[in-house]
């Protein structure tokens, strides 16, 4: 609920919706770098999601 709050006072928004849409590591690059390519993240993805 605190996302929403913060989405509501920012926008000034009565309803709205989020869409989350999760993608493989080797499909996704943070400051130039391909996620799966780091083994920390990737085990801790493992960990936390199971996979």
């Amino acid at each position: 609920m605190e996302l929403n709050d913060a989405v509501v006072d920012a926008y000034r928004l009565s309803k709205f919706m989020i869409f989350i849409n999760e993608y493989p590591l080797d499909r996704v690059a943070f400051e130039g770098a391909i996620h799966a390519d780091n083994a920390q993240r990737v085990e801790d993805q493992k960990e936390v999601y199971g996979r």
